[in-house]
């Protein structure tokens, strides 16, 4: 084997790893950085609760 296709092999495999690394510092960032607009879009139904009908038993 070459010099060139191991330098070939090594980078072709070190790409994806480093890419998913870098995707999920990138998205553990955002989460970090926006921890209350994401937590309100996330519960946006949780803050309307309906009552329960008169007729309903306890």
């Amino acid at each position: 084997m070459t010099f060139r296709k191991i330098i070939f092999w090594v980078h072709l495999i070190a790409g994806p790893i480093s890419a998913f690394a870098v995707g999920i510092r990138c998205f553990t960032g955002t989460v970090l950085s926006f921890p209350q607009k994401l937590s309100v879009h996330a519960e946006h139904n949780a803050h309307f609760v309906t009552p329960p009908a008169p007729s309903a038993s306890a």
